[in-house]
């Protein structure tokens, strides 16, 4: 009997190192893309917490962008920590420093891979699942 406790403990606690292991060494940094049925695009984040997005042709993001007339900057805020992990990605308007939120959740698929689903309304979705605005993120750079 104790035998079979310590072999399912060990084996227990190997698998539940990979999957940290799996987490802790992921990085968002880096350039991903995306191609859905209705569209495809990408995503530049950067260590410095700025963002850029692509998507049919359309670039806006970085420190600062011109968007009807006036100038923005995109960033992005990550939570390894919280189940499910968050991203949320943040307008900010430079003149009057008015933000817009638009929170999200990614799940790691792999190191290269990974889904996100994006909220609607300032609203975060509660899993990837149950979200029908996903799409699947592949790492390029």
């Amino acid at each position: 009997m104790n035998k079979l406790f310590l072999i399912l403990f060990f084996g227990f606690t190997l698998v539940c190192k990979s999957d940290f292991n799996k987490v802790s060494e992921f990085n968002i940094v880096g350039k991903w893309e995306w191609e859905s049925y209705s569209s495809s695009g990408n995503f530049v984040f950067y260590s410095n917490g700025i963002a850029e997005m692509e998507s049919e042709n359309e670039k806006i993001g970085g420190k600062d962008f011109m968007r009807n007339g006036k100038k923005f900057s995109l960033e992005y805020k990550i939570d390894y920590d919280k189940t499910p992990k968050t991203l949320d990605l943040i307008f900010t308007e430079l003149e009057s420093k008015k933000q817009l939120k638009i929170p999200g959740i990614i799940d790691i698929v792999e190191k290269d891979i990974l889904l996100y689903a994006r909220g609607k309304n300032g609203i975060r979705p509660k899993s990837i699942a149950e979200s029908d605005d996903k799409i699947t993120l592949y790492r390029i750079k």
